[in-house]
């Protein structure tokens, strides 16, 4: 039997075959060994994000990671999109544990009010479809404003010799399957390029100050440097999504009004 690292690598392989079989063999592990059982705990975590949106978790893992936290229930609820419905199922069967899927939106004001509103839906397995289909037209608002932010950074970083492509940014697989495209990969893409060109030290520094700039990563930059951060890239995306006003909507700092659960 394969080693417990090589199956939890094995839990967010590109073959949803391979996760699910991983997946089996972990419980069966398990059952051999106490010290990998989950811990005993009662809790439901409400918002695990799966790959499907901005998480380097598949489903299945998020699944397994749940289990193993000794939750007696799981959700996933990803940016408005539910494609990780079938395979979060599937999972979870195996792991005989209770699970719902569902999405969360932020809507912009559509009046002049002066607050936001975030809809957070669980999704049954007759509604998916219809949840799926409901999304359609935001999704292609958010496509649309993510080209949008892309032509703007590239005016930016033309000086610079650098460019982003809308081929790159945009999985046309994801997006025909229901998967969502927002603002956050554009960063993370940025984030990418930027560490490939500059590395993560001082030259970055001054770029993101200069060409971007963004403030706030003069103090955060060097504390990430310092504790050799193995999630670099994810951190320099959010300090980067957070801070860089090309990414910033008009209602930055307006109230979020009401979470809505159905």
């Amino acid at each position: 039997m394969l080693s417990k690292e090589k199956l939890l690598e094995g839990l967010n392989a590109k073959s949803l075959s391979t996760r699910c079989k991983s997946l089996k063999k972990l419980l069966k592990l398990e059952s051999f060994n106490s010290e990998l059982a989950p811990v005993s705990k009662e809790i439901v975590p409400l918002h695990f994000s799966s790959n499907m949106y901005y998480s380097s978790y598949s489903p299945t893992l998020c699944a397994y990671l749940a289990h193993k936290c000794g939750c007696f229930a799981l959700a996933v609820n990803d940016y408005a999109t539910v494609s990780s419905y079938k395979e979060l199922k599937k999972a979870c069967e195996i792991l005989k544990m209770p699970y719902a899927c569902g999405y969360h939106v932020y809507t912009e004001p559509l009046f002049n009010e002066k607050k936001g509103v975030v809809f957070g839906y669980g999704v049954a397995n007759l509604y998916q479809k219809a949840l799926n289909e409901d999304l359609k037209e935001f999704r292609l608002t958010k496509l649309e404003n993510v080209k949008k932010i892309i032509k703007r950074i590239n005016k930016v970083l033309l000086p610079f010799n650098l460019s982003i492509s809308e081929r790159e940014v945009i999985d046309k697989k994801k997006v025909k399957k229901g998967g969502s495209v927002t603002e956050k990969d554009v960063a993370k893409h940025l984030a990418e390029k930027l560490v490939k060109k500059y590395g993560k030290g001082e030259e970055l520094l001054k770029f993101l100050k200069v060409a971007l700039r963004v403030d706030s990563c003069e103090k955060e930059l060097p504390f990430l440097i310092e504790t050799e951060n193995t999630y670099f890239v994810e951190d320099l995306t959010k300090v980067i999504y957070l801070n860089y006003q090309i990414f910033q909507s008009k209602t930055k700092n307006k109230v979020v009004d009401s979470v809505l659960a159905i």
